[in-house]
């Protein structure tokens, strides 16, 4: 998707970025992060967890995922350490049961 930032400038002033929907965050990404602001996914796949390494297509271009609290809720960012620009990442199915306490079960065979 391709968002803007919330101000009150026209739409022709505005600065652009993307946000990204998937159903499974992993490790291995298929773009750069240069204008990447947002990834939404419905969960991580195994073995992501706070400090995983995410590399982008341009070379030498990685991001570590890092995780944080505030009012009872994790938020997660993808942080560079030659960027000043975070990534979050929105873990919905966490953020839902977090935030409104919404269990989900998994099926049953």
């Amino acid at each position: 998707m391709i968002v803007r930032n919330r101000t009150g400038n026209k739409i022709i002033e505005s600065e652009f970025s993307y946000l990204e929907l998937k159903y499974l965050l992993k490790t291995e990404l298929n773009h750069g992060f240069k204008y990447l602001r947002w990834i939404v996914c419905w969960d991580f796949s195994k073995g992501i967890k706070d400090g995983s390494d995410f590399e982008g297509i341009e070379k030498g271009d990685f991001r570590v995922l890092e995780s944080g609290v505030k009012d009872g809720v994790t938020h997660y960012f993808l942080t560079s350490k030659t960027s000043a620009i975070r990534t979050q990442v929105i873990k919905l199915r966490e953020y839902l049961e977090q935030k409104i306490a919404l269990k989900f079960e998994s099926p049953t065979a």
